[in-house]
C-alpha cells in the first residue's frame, strides 16, 4: 500500500503507520477480492468533509474507484471507507411473492431505486419511505383483516399516520423495522436530521430485513397450512 499523508498549511506532510481499510470489492465489477491502494492520503483543509482519500484499482477490470475516508474513534492511526465513487450498487430484487401481493410498494420501490442509480439520492429517500407505507398498509389489510379496528377506510384516511399504522403490527421484529425505516426516511425528508449517523444505506438494509420477515412468516404459515392438511 501506498503511504498516506497529513495536509498542512506549508504543503504534504508523509505520515508512516497509517493503516486503511482495503475495499475487497470492486465498485464496478463487484468482483471480491484484494484491491491495490494506488495512493492514499490524510486531508486537513477546513472545508474537507472526510478524514481522508483513496484511489484503488481492481485487478479483475483493470477499473479504479475512489474512495473518502473517516478515521476511527479508537485507534486515529486506522482509517477506514466511508464513500466510494462509484458507489456500490444495490441492485434488490424484489421476488415474485413481494411484487404480487405488495404492487404498489414494488412499484414505488422500484422507482426509488431509479432515482438513486441516477444520482437522485437527495429525494429517493422519500420514495424509499413513501413504499414502506405502502407496504405496511397493505400488510395489514392482507394479513390481520380479522382485526375489527384495521379497516381500509382507517387504513386510506389521511388522519392515520404510519405511526398509527405500524403500531398496529403484531409482529414486534416487523414494529421495529418499520420504525427504523420511517424515523430514516423522515430524517431524509427535513431540513435536519435526528439521527445524522444513519442514511439511505441503512434504510435499505432495514427494508431488506423487513421484507425477508415477510417472506419468512409467508413460509412458516404455508408449513403449518401443509401439515394441518395432512
Amino acid at each position: 500500500m501506498e503511504p498516506m499523508y497529513e495536509s498542512y498549511e506549508d504543503g504534504i506532510v508523509e505520515v508512516d503507520g497509517a493503516k486503511v481499510d482495503n475495499p475487497n470489492i470492486c465498485m464496478h465489477c463487484h468482483n471480491t477480492g484484494e484491491q491495490k491502494i494506488l495512493f492514499s492520503f490524510k486531508t486537513g483543509g477546513i472545508h474537507d468533509d472526510y478524514y481522508g482519500v483513496m484511489l484503488s484499482y481492481c485487478y479483475y477490470c483493470q477499473s479504479t474507484s475512489f474512495h473518502y475516508l473517516a478515521r476511527s474513534d479508537e485507534d486515529y492511526s486506522f482509517y477506514f471507507i466511508e464513500k466510494s465513487i462509484p458507489e456500490l450498487e444495490d441492485n434488490t430484487e424484489l421476488s415474485d411473492y413481494i411484487r404480487k401481493t405488495f404492487p404498489s410498494f414494488s412499484k414505488i420501490y422500484s422507482q426509488s431505486q431509479v432515482a438513486e442509480e441516477e444520482g437522485l439520492d437527495l429525494i429517493s429517500g422519500m420514495g424509499y419511505r413513501k413504499a414502506v407505507e405502502f407496504l405496511v398498509s397493505d400488510y395489514l389489510i392482507n394479513f390481520q383483516k380479522d382485526d375489527p379496528s384495521i379497516t381500509e377506510t382507517w387504513i386510506s384516511s389521511p388522519l392515520t399516520s404510519l405511526n398509527n399504522k405500524i403500531q398496529k403490527l403484531n409482529d414486534e421484529n416487523l414494529k421495529a423495522l418499520s420504525t427504523a425505516i420511517t424515523w430514516i426516511g423522515n430524517d431524509e425528508t427535513h431540513y435536519s436530521k435526528r439521527n445524522p449517523d444513519y442514511d439511505i444505506s441503512e434504510m435499505k438494509k432495514f427494508i431488506n430485513a423487513l421484507l425477508a420477515m415477510i417472506e419468512y412468516n409467508r413460509s412458516i404459515e404455508d408449513a403449518k397450512n401443509f401439515i394441518n392438511r395432512s
